[in-house]
């Protein structure tokens, strides 16, 4: 694929995120709509950080837009899980306390990746492969890596569960809303484990960041949802 249209690809996200950001704006002082913008807006980091990195001519670019990457990418998952709690009816688990206990391994977990250059332990090292259309930033992984891969997928599964419950025993529309969400959950959940097992589109393209899903349905209250994962 010709990187210009590429690009194309990997931003059509962009606007739907961010009009829905701006749809959910006036209504923020509910606690969905506010999860629901902080999602939107840090799915919209994730679109543009994921593009920035593929794009980038230099290595050091590349570090750049991945650090990006890294912060939202590992902000979007606990933000869907946040999302499936208030959706089930689980406000009890959206107490402060608990919000910031659910957000402390993600907080860790950042800071551990954000100190690599001394311990080298998420990423052994990076290198630049200039072969083909696009420079292609390349690495050997560490433990953390690992850790943090586990980290994103335990707060989706647990999400998945959530909302699997709701989809069989809410009534309608509500169990179709869960449907909406629950696709929303799956597919990064398909596409980073491709990626983990080497097939990527078009030879080196994260099918992760090509899992965005963008459906839009009816949520409690009344109010509208576009989930996103990237």
């Amino acid at each position: 694929m010709e990187p210009h249209w590429l690009a194309i690809l990997l931003l059509t996200p962009l606007p739907i995120l961010l009009a829905v950001a701006l749809y959910a704006w006036p209504q923020r002082a509910q606690l969905g709509p506010r999860l629901l913008l902080a999602l939107m807006l840090t799915g919209s980091v994730a679109t543009i950080a994921y593009a920035g990195e593929l794009f980038g001519q230099t290595l050091e670019i590349k570090l750049v837009w991945l650090s990006f990457w890294y912060v939202s990418m590992n902000l979007v998952p606990w933000l869907m899980l946040l999302l499936a709690l208030w959706h089930t009816g689980r406000e009890h688990w959206l107490a402060p306390r608990r919000i910031v206990l659910l957000l402390a391994p993600v907080v860790i977990i950042l800071l551990l990746y954000f100190a690599n250059p001394w311990h080298h332990q998420f990423y052994h090292r990076f290198g630049l492969d200039p072969a083909g259309l696009l420079p292609v930033r390349t690495s050997v992984r560490g433990p953390l890596y690992w850790v943090d891969m586990a980290l994103v997928y335990a707060y989706l599964l647990a999400t998945v569960v959530l909302l699997t419950g709701a989809w069989r025993t809410m009534p309608s529309p509500y169990n179709t809303q869960s449907a909406v969400l629950l696709l929303a959950a799956l597919a990064p959940m398909i596409g980073a484990g491709l990626h983990l097992l080497g097939v990527n589109a078009f030879g080196y393209v994260n099918f992760a960041a090509l899992s965005c899903l963008s459906p839009a349905s009816p949520m409690r209250g009344g109010f509208h949802v576009t989930a996103c994962l990237t």
